[in-house]
C-alpha cells in the first residue's frame, strides 16, 4: 500500500514539475527540486524495511515539520496591509525578459499602479539593475511599463544599480534621504515577510507592504523557495 502511495506521491511531484517548467521555463533552476523529490519518493517507496529507510523518513519528517514553521510568517506577509497614506512605494525588481517586465514583474507592477491610484502624491521608486541576459535595467523596464499604463512619468523615480533586496532598499534610502517618511514596499506575496525585515534592518521606521499576488499555480514552487530564503537570511 505504502509502494502506492508514494509513488503516486512521486509521479504528482514529477508532473507537478514539468507543468511549471512549461511556465516558467526550465532554466529556473529551483523548480527542480519537485523532479527530485519526486524521483526520491518513487525511489523511497519501493525500498524493503530498514534502518536507513526509517532514517529518511525521520528526515522527511523533519523537513516537513521546519518547512511548516517557517511558512507561518511567510504567510502573514503575504497578507499585510499597507499604509494608504505613504510617502514613498518603492517597487522590487524582478528578472526583464530583453527589455519588458516578466510576468512576476508585471503583477508588483500592477499591484503599484493600484495602489499609487488612490494615493496620488506617493513617489514610485522603481529599483533594479541590468542582469547579464537583459537588454535594459529592471528600473528602466518598470519607468517604461507604467508610463504605458498611464503613471505620471515625474512621479516615478529611477534606481538602477542594486543587484538584490539588500540593495534596492538600501539605494532607495539613500534617494529618499529621510527615513522617517513612510514607506511601502511592493513585491511577490511570498517575498513580502523578508523584504519588510531587510526594510527595518535597512533603517526604515515607517514600512508597509503591498504584496502583489503571483499565479496560483505557482504557489507552492515559491512558497517554498522562499522558505530557504528565509533561512538563509537568518543565517547569514
Amino acid at each position: 500500500m505504502s509502494k502506492k502511495i508514494f509513488t503516486g506521491l512521486g509521479i504528482l511531484l514529477i508532473l507537478y514539475w514539468f507543468g511549471i517548467s512549461l511556465f516558467i521555463g526550465f532554466g529556473q533552476m529551483f523548480s527542480y527540486i519537485w523532479l527530485a523529490g519526486g524521483i526520491f519518493l518513487i525511489i523511497f517507496g519501493r525500498m524493503k524495511k530498514s534502518v536507513l529507510k526509517k532514517i529518511l523518513a525521520g528526515l522527511m519528517i523533519v523537513s516537513l515539520c521546519a518547512c511548516a514553521v517557517l511558512e507561518i510568517p511567510i504567510i502573514k506577509g503575504a497578507v499585510s496591509e499597507p499604509d494608504r497614506n505613504a510617502d514613498y512605494v518603492i517597487v522590487l525588481g524582478a528578472k526583464v525578459n530583453g527589455t519588458k517586465p516578466s510576468r512576476v514583474l508585471r503583477q508588483r507592477l500592477n499591484a503599484a499602479i493600484e495602489y499609487t491610484g488612490s494615493n496620488d502624491t506617493a513617489q514610485i521608486i522603481v529599483t533594479g539593475g541590468k542582469g547579464t541576459d537583459e537588454n535594459i535595467s529592471e528600473a528602466e523596464s518598470m519607468r517604461n511599463y507604467l508610463v504605458s499604463k498611464g503613471v505620471a512619468e515625474d512621479r516615478i523615480i529611477l534606481e538602477s544599480r542594486a543587484a538584490d533586496t539588500g540593495e534596492n532598499l538600501e539605494f532607495s534610502k539613500n534617494i529618499i534621504g529621510d527615513t522617517d517618511k513612510s514607506i511601502v514596499v511592493v513585491t511577490s506575496d511570498f517575498h513580502m515577510y523578508r523584504a519588510l525585515r531587510i526594510a527595518e534592518q535597512t533603517g526604515f521606521t515607517h514600512i508597509s507592504g503591498i504584496p502583489a499576488r503571483i499565479d496560483s499555480g505557482l504557489i507552492p514552487n515559491y512558497y517554498v523557495r522562499e522558505a530557504f530564503g528565509v533561512i538563509k537570511y537568518f543565517v547569514l
